[in-house]
C-alpha cells in the first residue's frame, strides 16, 4: 500500500462519471456486470470497507482498508474519480478489516487494535479527531461492524468467546458492552442492516452458515437460519435496493453469492461473480447516491475491485 499524502476534493459528484460504474436498473437476480480495479493500486489481506452518506451538505462515498503494513487506509471517491490510497491520520494499526458509517455529518471509522480493542477515528469534513478506544473495555477477535439507526449507532463485534456483542452511541455516550441475545456464535464480522425500520443482524455461523436476529426495538427475535441452505468462508454484507435487502456473501468456491429478502420471503442463494473476480474476503455492499448496488471485493491478488451490476 503506498503511502502518500492525497487530499481528496470532497465535492459535487460527476453522475455521467458514476454512470460508467451503476446500471440503473434494479432486478431481483442481476449478476454482476463489470469489476474495475479501484485506482490508487492499494493492497489489502482483510475485506475492505465502504461508507455513504451526506457530509458538509455534499453526498460521499469512502473506502477504507487494512494496508498490508496493517496501517489503515482512504480512497476517497471525487468529482473524477478515485484518486488514490492515503494513510488516515492518526497513526492506527489494525489486524483485520475497518468499519466505518456517516452520523450526523461525521464519518466515524472503527477499527480492530493490535490489543484486540476496538478503536475510533472520527472526520468532520476538514480533519481527523485520532484514535481512541471506544468505551466499554471490549475486545474482539474481528473486525466491527457498524450501522445507524435513527439517532443511534449501532457498534458489533464477534467477543473473544465467540458470541456477538453489541455497544450503542446515542450521540453522547456509549451504553456499554452487551452480549445480543439469543445465544448466537460467530467467527468472523457481523453484519447489521435497517430494513422497514427493523435493525437485521447477520453473522456467519460456526458451521459456516448464515444466521440471522432481528431487534424490533424492543425485543430480539433471537437466532435463525437465513434460509437456503447457503454457507460462507467469511462474514456477510448487505444493503436495501427499492424496498429489497439484499445479502452477499463469499461462497465456498470464492464466488460471490446474493439472497433478496422481498419483505416475506427469501429469493434462495444465486450465484453472481461468475468468471468476473474471485474473493477469500467478504464483500462490501454500498447503495450510494440513490443509484444501483456497488460490491467492492478483496481479489485473491489482494487487490482492491469495484464490481457494478
Amino acid at each position: 500500500m503506498p503511502i502518500k499524502k492525497l487530499i481528496a476534493i470532497r465535492g459535487v459528484i460527476s453522475f455521467l462519471l458514476l454512470g460508467m460504474f451503476y446500471n440503473t436498473d434494479s432486478k431481483a437476480q442481476t449478476p454482476l456486470t463489470t469489476c474495475q480495479e479501484v485506482a490508487g493500486g492499494g493492497l489489502t489481506p482483510s475485506a475492505p470497507a465502504v461508507v455513504t452518506g451526506v457530509q458538509s451538505g455534499f453526498s460521499i462515498l469512502d473506502l477504507f482498508v487494512r494496508g498490508v503494513d496493517s496501517r489503515i487506509y482512504e480512497n476517497a471517491f471525487t468529482h473524477s474519480g478515485f484518486p488514490g490510497w492515503s494513510e488516515v491520520p492518526g497513526g492506527g494499526f489494525t489486524s483485520s478489516g475497518p468499519a466505518a458509517v456517516v452520523q450526523g455529518g461525521i464519518i466515524k471509522l472503527f477499527v480492530r487494535g493490535f490489543g484486540n480493542g476496538i478503536w475510533e477515528n472520527d472526520f468532520n469534513g476538514a480533519n481527523w479527531s485520532g484514535w481512541s478506544q471506544v468505551p466499554g473495555g471490549g475486545l474482539t477477535l474481528s473486525g466491527p461492524a457498524a450501522v445507524v439507526q435513527g439517532n443511534t449507532l449501532r457498534l458489533f463485534v464477534r467477543g473473544l468467546g465467540d458470541g456477538v456483542w453489541e455497544n450503542d452511541f446515542n450521540g453522547t455516550n456509549w451504553s456499554g458492552w452487551s452480549p445480543v441475545p439469543g445465544g448466537g456464535l460467530t467467527i468472523s464480522t457481523p453484519t447489521p442492516v435497517v430494513y422497514s425500520g427493523i435493525l437485521k443482524l447477520f453473522i456467519r455461523g460456526i458451521s459456516n452458515g448464515i444466521h440471522e436476529n432481528d431487534f424490533n426495538g424492543t425485543n430480539w427475535s433471537g437466532w435463525s437460519q437465513v434460509p437456503g441452505g447457503g454457507l460462507t468462508i467469511d462474514g456477510p454484507s448487505a444493503l436495501v435496493d427499492v424496498g429489497i435487502l439484499k445479502l452477499f456473501v463469499t461462497g465456498l468456491d470464492d464466488g460471490v453469492w446474493e439472497n433478496n429478502f422481498s419483505g416475506s420471503t427469501w429469493s434462495g442463494w444465486f450465484s453472481i461473480s461468475g468468471n468476473l473476480i474471485l474473493t477469500p474476503s467478504a464483500p462490501a455492499a454500498v447503495e450510494a447516491f440513490n443509484l444501483s448496488p456497488l460490491l467492492y471485493v478483496k481479489s485473491e491478488e489482494d487487490r482492491i475491485y469495484q464490481c457494478s451490476f
